[in-house]
């Protein structure tokens, strides 16, 4: 991200090319890079190089264009949230003795999903709905930014998939060598093409992708 923004501030560099090999992680901070990478107000190409996976492939398509490496398998996809609770009961049992967690009379329902507790079906139901709001946001990005992949791709389920069936899932754009998706995105360079205007935006007219990619 600070790479990002002091490139674009320092106003001597005309493209970015985010280069990924990730299998993503928290969700958090994701949506405000996504919007810095859309926001760049100069080309962007996203080159997968091994993984672009889970809020990977998030990173990835919030560029103009996706290329994954044509020298790599890669592993691309993993559209979806998950989580883990881990039932810490019996360890704690064997290091610290019983434990039991007090609240207050007021506060019944604080921390009631820990470690430390059985998770009730309730409890259980509310994180799946949490993870589900996130998962409906993902997905909702993903079709937006890739309307090619059709609502019932297994990609939209969670599947990963190597860069040729990336390709024809329309997660990507195609494959490249990393000098290849520099070539790309350098043609794609104008005089005018990295010129800011007030909606921060360029003259994507100016810059058309090859036929070949």
């Amino acid at each position: 991200s600070a790479l990002l923004a002091n490139a674009k501030n320092s106003g001597k560099y005309k493209a970015a090319l985010i280069y990924i090999d990730s299998p993503g992680g928290a969700v958090d901070g994701m949506e405000d890079w996504a919007d810095e990478i859309r926001n760049a107000g100069m080309p962007t190409l996203a080159f997968i190089d091994g993984y672009g996976a889970s809020g990977g492939y998030w990173q990835a398509i919030s560029a103009d264009k996706v290329l994954a490496n044509s020298m790599n398998s890669n592993l691309i996809g993993s559209i979806g949230v998950q989580t883990m609770h881990i039932d810490r009961r019996e360890v704690a049992k064997t290091t610290l003795g019983d434990v039991k967690i007090l609240r207050a009379r007021q506060s019944t329902l604080k921390n009631s999903i820990n470690s430390f507790e059985p998770l009730s079906k309730e409890g259980e139901a509310w994180i799946i709905d949490r993870l589900s709001e996130t998962a409906e946001n993902f997905i909702n990005y993903v079709t937006s930014r890739r309307p090619g992949v059709k609502a019932d791709s297994p990609a939209l389920a969670g599947d990963v998939f190597t860069g040729p069936q990336a390709l024809e899932e329309g997660l990507i754009d195609g494959l490249a060598t990393y000098q290849e998706a520099i070539e790309e995105l350098s043609s794609r360079i104008t005089t005018t093409g990295n010129i800011k205007t007030k909606s921060n935006t360029y003259n994507q007219s100016a810059m058309k992708f090859k036929p070949s990619f």
